[in-house]
């Protein structure tokens, strides 16, 4: 018995014409992602990370190549099909938060079920269940104004699994935030996989997060130039640890040529981390205490995993 991909690209190429120029954002690139993993998608900016996420999310297609969504063809989807796909069976958090400010809190969490004809009662429930999730429920009737960063991005996450999406596509998303607002993001984001069993794939630079990969897709200039699998997972608990990464991933990077950016970041955060020890900023917006996702707060449970099928005999 097989276990069918939850994503799965085919010779995957994506081109754009700018002028007389052509050029390839993506050449060639074959993977396969399964249910409950954590994926990291790493290079340095203009790789193709952010082109394959839109990908996946099918928020355009491949130039050539297919892309399969439990054995399905995106390309078979009409219009309706893929809204209907971008909808309910992925979340996205971007770097930037993307929250509308003439709407409270619970309003912005609960936006994507008003297109999934849900009542307006059954859509504030499920938003403040989710916010108590990422740890704001006192904040349910501020704007977007009235919150740090992460609080932001931590609400950005809850509208992401406000319709119990199976994949969680997170491009980025601590981008814009400060090293302990986007310890919180990203102890939140792994508590996501690691509890509630969502598929997460993270789009990054950032060699920081690596080791909390259970697979990492090295890529450069278009091409998915390594795949590492990590034999030694860190958990939620290790995020505000200032360590290197392991041996495994630093010989990996070293073999794209990405381990200078590896040694570099993480001078840089044990530097930073010392830092803001001997003088933490208090002119910021507090960022509340330390989240994970509670236990008692009701998180959506994305659909069934499909079913497992025959290989097919030779």
């Amino acid at each position: 018995m097989a276990k069918v991909p939850v994503f799965k690209a085919v010779n995957i190429t994506k081109t754009y014409q700018l002028g007389d120029i052509e050029v390839k954002a993506l050449q060639s690139v074959n993977l396969e992602i399964y249910s409950g993993e954590f994926i990291c998608f790493f290079g340095q900016s203009g790789c193709g990370k952010s082109t394959l996420l839109s990908l996946i999310a099918g928020l355009q297609g491949p130039s050539s190549g297919e892309i399969y969504v439990r054995g399905e063809k995106l390309s078979g989807l009409d219009n309706e099909g893929l809204a209907k796909y971008r909808r309910s069976k992925i979340g996205i958090v971007f770097q930037s938060f993307n929250l509308i400010p003439s709407m409270n809190i619970v309003e912005n969490i609960a936006l994507p079920l008003t297109f999934a004809r849900i009542s307006k009662k059954q859509r504030l429930e499920r938003a403040k269940s989710l916010l108590e999730t990422v740890g704001l429920s006192k904040y349910a009737d501020h704007t977007s104004s009235q919150l740090s960063g992460g609080q932001q991005q931590r609400v950005a996450i809850a509208r992401s699994l406000v319709t119990a999406p199976w994949i969680l596509l997170a491009d980025e998303p601590t981008g814009n935030l400060d090293s302990k607002s986007a310890n919180e993001v990203m102890r939140l984001l792994i508590s996501l996989n690691r509890k509630s069993k969502r598929t997460v794939i993270l789009i990054t630079h950032n060699p920081e997060y690596l080791d909390y990969a259970d697979r990492v897709f090295f890529m450069q200039d278009g091409k998915i130039v390594k795949t590492q699998v990590n034999s030694k997972v860190k958990d939620v608990e290790d995020v505000d640890k200032v360590e290197h990464i392991s041996d495994e991933l630093k010989e990996a990077a070293k073999e794209v040529g990405a381990v200078k950016a590896v040694d570099e970041k993480a001078k840089g955060k044990k530097a930073k981390t010392e830092e803001e020890a001997v003088d933490s900023p208090e002119d910021t917006i507090p960022d509340t205490e330390t989240v994970e996702p509670t236990e008692t707060a009701e998180i959506p449970e994305p659909e069934a995993e499909a079913p497992e099928v025959e290989e097919e005999k030779k």
